[in-house]
């Protein structure tokens, strides 16, 4: 783990950042509530692919790399039932199909776990990888995918960088809240991915080193990090790759194709890009831009001021609002989910008295015993699926004949 020299005199937004990445975490309540959510979700997959044996559910991101905000969504990934491909890392058009029914089946195990007390779920059928969202009435969202690996072992990853490099973590979570008051936080939205925010933050500390510059005064890398994602980083000249060493040129990464306009960041791991999606990345270069003006223009007024010490994080986003636990939380997710052009599958909404006002389409399928070890590929999954429709053909066409998805 690096650590400073000697010990330095910090810039006023040094303390801002520290004080505010100790507040945003999640408390060891509000973390144990979101371990017992995964644990209800673990239960309730696996009994509605009971005789399917190596199914394992485990969280990845924020939740296990320690870059968790309190009201960070938790997310979840399925292995053992279907893998996206190595070179995509998505489904193909045929392949999704089959995910969105073994997701049918998740989600119909869910919402008979009663100890989830699930407010709302959704499942979002047009993302790259399709995912169930829910929402439990204490909070937690928790946002549920089939895959492989890949992720759990991303996050490990980030969580090692974490411990050689301590300036990334309080960096990464102020950000984080800054690109989620612009709406910029959501690859769904064009913005940017916790995964691929906290690669940029990672290179720019890599180059900050190696051009022998103090990356311990948080402020000020902060304020570097600004810069150089906001004014000096060129999309058509530059890309993003930690693995070659931080920021290099676009051409180095050209393997990735040559689309210009928008940002390549390379996944140290997969050696996939992660920021394809990411199709309003110019916006997020102007917050970050804008940004850091207006850390100058605060550092400017403040100088010779007698009105005491500011919180100069008050000029990017409200920062008694983001730590607010009482609050509302973010406006509600169904609302942006909406906001991305409508394309959203939505059929639990509201759970009154116990009861949803609306079901899934497979509400009352019975869950037949698969033999055998798990899936060897995803038409294996499918036969097991085609298997439980089989007998109930009827029941699954009328559905289908008023409007329900499958």
């Amino acid at each position: 783990m690096m650590q400073p020299s000697t010990k330095p005199l910090y810039s006023p937004l040094h303390y801002d950042v520290v004080e505010f990445a100790g507040q945003v975490v999640p408390t060891p309540a509000e973390r144990a509530e979101k371990q017992r959510v995964i644990q209800c979700v673990a239960a309730a997959t696996k009994r509605s692919f009971e005789d399917v044996s190596h199914i394992r559910v485990q969280p990845f991101g924020s939740f296990v790399n320690g870059l968790s905000t309190w009201n960070s969504d938790v997310d979840l990934v399925v292995t053992g039932l279907a893998k996206p491909s190595r070179i995509t890392g998505g489904f193909s058009h045929n392949d999704k199909k089959v995910v969105y029914r073994a997701l049918d089946r998740i989600a119909a195990a869910l919402r008979k776990q009663r100890k989830l007390s699930i407010s709302k779920m959704t499942i979002i059928r047009t993302a790259r990888i399709p995912l169930i969202k829910l929402e439990t009435n204490s909070r937690v969202v928790a946002d549920i995918s089939l895959g492989d690996t890949s992720g759990p072992r991303a996050a490990n990853y980030i969580a090692q960088q974490i411990g050689l490099y301590p300036s990334l973590a309080p960096l990464v979570l102020v950000l984080k809240v800054y690109l989620r008051s612009c709406g910029l936080n959501e690859v769904a939205n064009g913005g940017i991915s916790s995964f691929a925010l906290t690669n940029m933050v990672l290179a720019h500390i890599m180059d900050e080193l190696r051009d022998g510059n103090d990356v311990f005064d948080l402020g000020e890398t902060l304020y570097s990090f600004l810069v150089r994602f906001g004014d000096d980083f060129d999309v058509h000249r530059d890309a993003v790759s930690v693995q070659l060493g931080g920021c290099v040129a676009r051409s180095q990464l050209s393997h990735l194709g040559d689309s210009s306009g928008r940002l390549i960041l390379e996944d140290p791991l997969t050696g996939r890009d992660v920021a394809s999606g990411s199709y309003r990345i110019i916006a997020v270069q102007m917050a970050f831009s804008k940004a850091a003006r207006r850390l100058e223009s605060l550092a400017q007024s403040s100088r010779g001021s007698s009105s005491g010490r500011i919180n100069y994080l008050e000029g990017l986003f409200d920062v008694a609002r983001a730590l607010d636990r009482q609050g509302h939380r973010r406006g509600g997710w169904g609302a942006a989910a909406a906001g991305a052009g409508g394309l959203v599958d939505e059929y639990f909404v509201v759970q009154q008295g116990g009861r949803f006002v609306d079901t899934p389409p497979d509400e009352h399928l019975q869950l037949p015993p698969l033999e055998g070890e798990g899936f060897g590929d995803l038409d294996e999954l499918e036969t097991y699926i085609d298997s439980m429709y089989s007998e109930q053909q009827p029941s699954r066409s009328s559905r289908k004949r008023k409007g329900s998805s499958s």
